[in-house]
Order: structure tokens, then C-alpha cells, then sequence
């Protein structure tokens, strides 16, 4: 027989302040290694000159796509 007993946590106020310097610490070694891997696909690159670069301009245009996510109701027909 299995029994589920719910997990006792204690607030989220409390465990930061154990936590901080280790969540500290990964969140400053995830930041350099992903600088580092920037620079080095930039180097991999080519070095290629990005000073002209917009990124909100596209160079293609995409076909509407219709949301999926709500029910758009039938207009009735109107009879003339």
C-alpha cells in the first residue's frame, strides 16, 4: 500500500536566504558561459561586421496564420 503524503516546504522567503549564494553563483557561471559561447560562434563565424544589422527587419514575409486558440462565432447570412 502506497501512501502520499504532501511534501513539507518551507516559504520562499526563508529558503532564499540559504539559497541566494548558491542560486548567485549559477546564475553567474550560466552568464559567462553563454558570453563565451557568443564569442566564439562570432570567431567561428567569421567575424562577420554586424553593424548595419536591424533585427525588426525580415527579409521574408509570413503567410497569416489564423489563431487556433478561440472560437471566432459564423457572421449569420443576411437575406436581402
Amino acid at each position: 500500500m502506497e501512501l502520499k503524503t504532501p511534501a513539507e516546504r518551507k516559504p520562499a522567503s526563508v529558503a532564499f536566504k540559504k539559497m541566494d549564494k548558491i542560486v548567485l553563483n549559477d546564475l553567474a557561471r550560466g552568464a559567462v558561459l553563454l558570453a563565451a559561447l557568443w564569442d566564439e560562434s562570432y570567431v567561428k563565424a567569421g567575424r562577420p561586421k554586424i553593424g548595419a544589422y536591424k533585427s525588426y527587419k525580415y527579409p521574408f514575409t509570413v503567410e497569416f496564420v489564423m489563431p487556433d486558440y478561440f472560437e471566432i462565432p459564423a457572421e449569420p447570412k443576411k437575406e436581402k
